[in-house]
């Protein structure tokens, strides 16, 4: 299993809750490449508030099942 990066990760949050962070701004502890439920911190620079944001982020990773 590769690891996962703070790209990929930055992806599903813009996606999914549409927070619109730069990729620039976004930082995350460390890369994942086990299989399992993570907490991982993340922090972005909010160019709006002028503020920086850390919080923790759930990833659970799973294996790919094999299409036959």
């Amino acid at each position: 299993m590769e690891p996962i990066e703070a790209d990929e990760v930055l992806d599903q949050l813009n996606k999914r809750y549409n927070m619109n962070i730069k990729r620039k701004n976004f930082r995350m502890e460390g890369a994942l490449d086990t299989i399992g439920e993570h907490y991982v911190g993340v922090s972005f620079v909010s160019e709006q508030f002028n503020k920086e944001f850390s919080f923790l982020i759930k990833i659970d990773l799973r294996e790919k099942k094999e299409v036959v």
